[in-house]
């Protein structure tokens, strides 16, 4: 719904009953998302940020790091370099290993076990991540979503159906080799695939960050998070930036932003060149 017809029924419902109270929008804007400045498609040729400022309402802007472009979302905060490379085929080496740590457990470990079929499964799954990875590792799009799927599903899971079968009573001989051994392949698995997307996402965060600084020096900050910030902040018609976060650490690198001040400008150039980045 365009925003001034949104303005012209408040208007129209303020002239019946003395006031209207329409005083606040919302919408999401980033590096990747410029619509508000780069679109003109509101009376007298202005963009959202223009006909708000001019109608005297708020601009609250949301998603300021989480940008969506092509149907992927793409987290707008630094990828730190990982320990060392990994090539995809030392990926898939590792991942291969781990399947075959645990076709033992399902072949030869699980049978022995004193447990139901509907338990031998649920440990069978929350324990077969590479036999889940193989194939499929490099679907994860980005390194923060790989983060994100690793911290949350699989490494809480594996830990779970590790930690049940350490605490079985009088177990097969051979389990507690393969437990030991089982942990680190499947360490080892996993750090390459984030070796993987950490090698990636470093480079493509390092360009985002280069094209914004061309774009507008003056949004140059110490890390990308701060710098895509900080254009909002830079920019005429923005009147708060909304962050929501989930850590500490990130709240902080917000923090540490917003102790160097920026002037408050139109910017249009340089969104526009945001829009159309290589």
């Amino acid at each position: 719904t365009s925003l001034s017809t949104v303005y012209g029924l408040a208007q129209a419902i303020g002239a019946q009953n003395g006031q209207h109270h329409f005083r606040v929008i919302q919408l999401p804007m980033n590096l990747f998302e410029t619509g508000a400045v780069t679109e003109k498609n509101l009376s007298g040729d202005q963009n959202v940020l223009q006909f708000a400022e001019a109608n005297g309402l708020g601009v609250l802007i949301n998603r300021p790091l989480n940008a969506i472009a092509g149907n992927v979302l793409t987290r707008l905060a630094d990828v730190p370099q990982p320990a060392y490379p990994a090539s995809k085929m030392e990926v898939s080496t590792a991942v291969d290993i781990s399947v075959r740590a645990e076709r033992m457990l399902h072949e030869h470990i699980l049978p022995q076990l004193p447990l139901d079929d509907e338990t031998q499964q649920t440990v069978w799954e929350y324990l077969a991540v590479g036999t889940m990875l193989q194939g499929q590792w490099r679907a994860f799009g980005t390194y923060h979503n790989w983060r994100d799927i690793r911290s949350r599903f699989i490494l809480p899971r594996a830990q779970s159906g590790t930690q049940f079968l350490a605490n079985l009573e009088n177990p097969p001989v051979e389990m507690e080799d393969w437990l030991n051994g089982y942990i680190n392949t499947l360490n080892t698995a996993l750090a390459a695939v984030t070796a993987f997307y950490q090698e990636s996402g470093h480079k493509a965060m390092a360009d985002i960050k280069q094209q914004v600084e061309t774009a507008d020096p003056d949004w140059s900050a110490a890390t990308l998070s701060q710098t895509a910030v900080r254009a909002l902040r830079g920019t005429t018609g923005v009147t708060a930036v909304l962050v929501g976060m989930r850590q500490k650490a990130y709240v902080n690198d917000v923090l540490a932003g917003l102790i160097h001040p920026i002037t408050p400008q139109p910017r249009e150039t340089a969104w526009q060149q945001m829009r159309h980045r290589g």
